[in-house]
Order: structure tokens, then C-alpha cells, then sequence
């Protein structure tokens, strides 16, 4: 008895001791992706309230080590930022800047003009000189705050239908399609040096994509100044194609000597390990080298993962004990 005992008590010794020295290896840390990707592209990231709080230290270290530009998900539309004539709330947009900066991160403003999310009061002008004064009012409050401080704006975001043409919203039925000019007009003559986007998503439907261009060209026949388009990418594992994303980062730069970002990156997935199978395989390469090889003319190129992959890549980390 009591040698059994004595080999069950060094047993025990043997898997403490082994399990002791397996705590002590150091393991390597990877590079955050920004790291990666830092002689090709900006890796930003979309955050909600919370993250811009710094409510959660895993999600603010992973931002942190990730992430080289950082977009508002939500507290800048103007529900939210100008929610009457005579107010606005900077409160957390102020903290997102200041994130930034602590950070050295690269700021993409959303949005300025979009019909979801959109302040009542805009919804009931009908006369056009009011919403010219309102719209100046909106843009020129805001971008004047951030001046210098906030490098680019998604101005107009997601103007068309599907089928190409523009969706009728309180801005075209007070202005007609020059609010889109307008709009881009407005925000350059408060900051000259804020990039400038269009933003949408399926630019992969060929009638939308057409729309798009076919817009873009009317506002700089306008003399308007616009930099870029950012492609939303709604996508799951398999579509679409790497051909017709390639397609349309092509088509969408060929004429208009245009920039592109690719934004909303993973935010259509079902599960955490679905991301990570996402994020690991090639199909994110194969996007990178389709991105590189026809990019060429935006001053800072980004490709934007969701907030909600945030979260993923924490449930993910912690999965594998790498928090």
C-alpha cells in the first residue's frame, strides 16, 4: 500500500514539475497586422462606443496592436453627432480623436451625408436654400472641429440603388443630384488637406458599379474634387469572386484616376471560427495582391475590418489562450 501510494505521489511530482516548466516557456508573440501589412496598406478598423471608451482591456490592447487607422461605426452619423438644428454631441466623437492620437493612428470620418441614420429635422426641409444652409451648417461645424485632426471622410455615403441609379432621398429631393457635388465641395473648402470618399457596398454588381462611375464622372466634370471610393466589403467565405472583386477595384479606378479602400471587411460571418478561417486563408491574400496591383493613387490606402470582428478576434485569442 504504501508503495503504490509513493508512486502515485511521485507521479504527481513528475506532472507538476512538467506542467511548471510549460508555463515558463516563452512563447513569440506574431505581429499585429498592421505590422504585417505596413509597407502595403493602412489596417483599419470600424468602433463603437464601448471600444472607443476603452471599456474591454483585451479589445483595447487588440486595437491597439492590430490597428494603424480607426473609423466611428456609428457616433458620427448625424442621428447621433447633430441630432437637432441647434445641437450637436462631440462627446465621443472628441474621444475618438483622442484615441487616435494616443495611438498614432490615421482617422477615416463616417459619414457626412447619408440617408439612414439621418437627422429628423433634415427629412422635413423641402425647400432648397434651407437645405443648402443646413448642409453647410452640418459639414462646416463638424469637419471644422476635426480640421486637420481627422485625415479623410466618407462625405456621401451609399447614394445609389443597385441598379445603378440614385436613391431618392431627402438631399435629391431638395437639390437634385448636385448635393453630391455640393457635399464634396462643402468639406474640401473647410479642410483642403481631408481625403475625400465616396462609400458603397456591392460595387461587385456590375449595373451599381457602372452607376458609381458613371456619378463620380459627373462630379469631377464639375470641378469637384473627390479622391477615392470606398468599397464596402460585405462578404462571406466564398463571395464573391476574388475575379469580380478585382474587377471592380479595376473598373472603379481605370478612368477617374481614383484611390480605393476596401472597408467592412469579415462582418458577414457565422461564427468565430468561420472568421478565423477568413481572416487565415488565402482568400484575404489574394485580396491584398489584387488591392496592390491596381491601387496606386490614393495618399493613404486602408482596408477596414468591422467592429464586430473585434470581438471575434477576442472570443479567437481567447480561445487559444493568447490573451
Amino acid at each position: 500500500m504504501k508503495k503504490n501510494q509513493l508512486i502515485y505521489l511521485l507521479t504527481l511530482l513528475l506532472a507538476f514539475s512538467s506542467c511548471k516548466k510549460k508555463t515558463l516557456v516563452n512563447v513569440e508573440k506574431p505581429n499585429g497586422l498592421k505590422e504585417v501589412y505596413k509597407n502595403n496598406f493602412l489596417i483599419g478598423v470600424a468602433i463603437n462606443a464601448n471600444q472607443i471608451n476603452e471599456k474591454n482591456e483585451v479589445q483595447n490592447a487588440l486595437i491597439k496592436t492590430e490597428f494603424n487607422s480607426i473609423t466611428p461605426e456609428n457616433i458620427m452619423k448625424s442621428l447621433l453627432i447633430h441630432p437637432k438644428k441647434d445641437t450637436f454631441n462631440f462627446e465621443l466623437s472628441d474621444k475618438l480623436v483622442g484615441l487616435a492620437e494616443k495611438n498614432n493612428m490615421h482617422i477615416q470620418g463616417h459619414t457626412l451625408v447619408w440617408h439612414s441614420q439621418l437627422s429628423p429635422f433634415f427629412k422635413e426641409i423641402k425647400d432648397s436654400t434651407e437645405m443648402v444652409n443646413e448642409l453647410k451648417n452640418h459639414i462646416n461645424t463638424i469637419v471644422g472641429r476635426y480640421k486637420g485632426k481627422i485625415d479623410a471622410w466618407d462625405v456621401v455615403n451609399e447614394a445609389l440603388n443597385d441598379d445603378g441609379t440614385l436613391r431618392k432621398t431627402a438631399f435629391l429631393d431638395a437639390l437634385g443630384e448636385d448635393y453630391l457635388s455640393l457635399a464634396f465641395d462643402l468639406t474640401k473648402k473647410v479642410d483642403p488637406d481631408a481625403e475625400l470618399y465616396y462609400n458603397d457596398y456591392s460595387m461587385t454588381i456590375p449595373a451599381k458599379r457602372a452607376g458609381a462611375i458613371k456619378m463620380i464622372k459627373r462630379i469631377q466634370e464639375l470641378g469637384t474634387k473627390i479622391d477615392g471610393i470606398g468599397m464596402q466589403g460585405h462578404w462571406d467565405l466564398n463571395t464573391p469572386s476574388i475575379e469580380e472583386i478585382e474587377k471592380s477595384i479595376k473598373s472603379s479606378i481605370s478612368e477617374e484616376a481614383l484611390g480605393q479602400q476596401l472597408s467592412d471587411l469579415g462582418s458577414d460571418m457565422i461564427n468565430a471560427y468561420q472568421i478565423a478561417t477568413q481572416i487565415y486563408n488565402d482568400r484575404v491574400e489574394k485580396i491584398r495582391i489584387s488591392y496592390l496591383a491596381n491601387v496606386k493613387n490614393a495618399k493613404s490606402q486602408v482596408m477596414e475590418i468591422s467592429a464586430a470582428v473585434v470581438c471575434a478576434f477576442v472570443i479567437i485569442l481567447t480561445l487559444l489562450n493568447l490573451t
